[in-house]
């Protein structure tokens, strides 16, 4: 969620493109959990960021093959007769109460751009046991090697994880791989029925920063997981997910909407979300 979760507290378009559309060297640690998209005011501009930065790097093994795809091509179309699902919460997730209501509200002018929408779950378990696995043990290959003095430097919370993902075995990880092909199959069958689902894009508005949970949150050793369960499910598929603007709470704090496709299908993310933003406009910067 590097890209979904600031775009969303931040009130900005961010895309995270199908893994390996965007080249990347090195590696992350994180392997193929990590993602890359750019960050933009308007969609449009995300879509001329994507056709530079889906261009081929030879050092990425995992990189799709390079296909000159103009993302900008098609972009004004619009997604009349789409097949759309909403799903509020992933059937799991607990939301905030004014995050549900602008996110629904949002839904609504799904109407408008010649849609009908559906309600319906994506039919998955809350997978936050599976992202924990892959991500606290790609943590320990990244920091566990580091000499004590330099762990030392790490912050708190970071160097716990390290030390709980040195205690995983092959079988916890071999679990996790076997829980994610689940979860992607599941996810390929939902997106035979739906060209696109929408979801909120975090279950809570942008918090102080310097702090890994809300106000009041019961604490969780996965400190983040709680209030980012739209996102994550999406790294792990590896499809192509967005979040774009949708409203404000009461605090003035924006609110993010989120938009994905199938694997591959950046084309109906970005197209959605331009349909969406033309009708929806959030823009509040300032008068300077």
């Amino acid at each position: 969620g590097s890209i979904r979760i600031p775009a969303a507290f931040t009130g900005v378009f961010g895309i995270k493109a199908n893994f390996g559309r965007v080249p990347v060297y090195p590696e992350s640690a994180m392997r193929s959990l990590s993602h890359v998209g750019p960050m933009t005011r308007t969609v449009a501009d995300a879509a001329l960021m994507l056709n530079v930065l889906s261009l081929p790097d030879h050092r990425d093994h995992t990189a799709l093959p390079y296909q000159g795809i103009d993302f900008t091509d098609g972009l004004a179309d619009g997604i009349a007769g789409l097949r759309v699902a909403f799903s509020a919460d992933l059937g799991y997730a607990s939301v905030d109460d004014e995050v549900a209501r602008i996110v629904a509200d949002a839904v609504t002018a799904f109407a408008e751009l010649g849609v009908s929408v559906v309600h319906r779950d994506p039919g998955f378990e809350n997978p936050k046991g599976i992202f924990k696995t892959h991500w606290w043990a790609g943590a320990a290959g990244a920091f566990a090697h580091y000499p004590d003095s330099e762990k030392a430097k790490l912050e708190p919370e970071l160097a716990e994880i390290v030390a709980d993902g040195q205690k995983l075995d092959i079988m916890d990880y071999l679990a996790a791989m076997e829980g994610r092909t689940a979860l992607c199959s599941q996810l390929r069958s939902f997106f035979e029925e739906f060209d696109l689902l929408l979801t909120p894009s975090l279950a809570v508005p942008a918090f102080d920063v310097g702090q890994l949970q809300p106000p009041g949150s019961v604490p969780d050793d996965t400190y983040w997981m709680d209030w980012t369960p739209f996102t994550f499910p999406f790294n792990l598929s590896q499809q192509p997910a967005c979040s774009i603007p949708c409203g404000f709470t009461q605090d003035g704090l924006p609110v993010g909407l989120q938009i994905v496709a199938d694997n591959f299908r950046e084309d109906l993310v970005l197209r959605a979300a331009r349909a969406f933003e033309a009708i929806r406009p959030m823009d509040r910067r300032p008068d300077l």
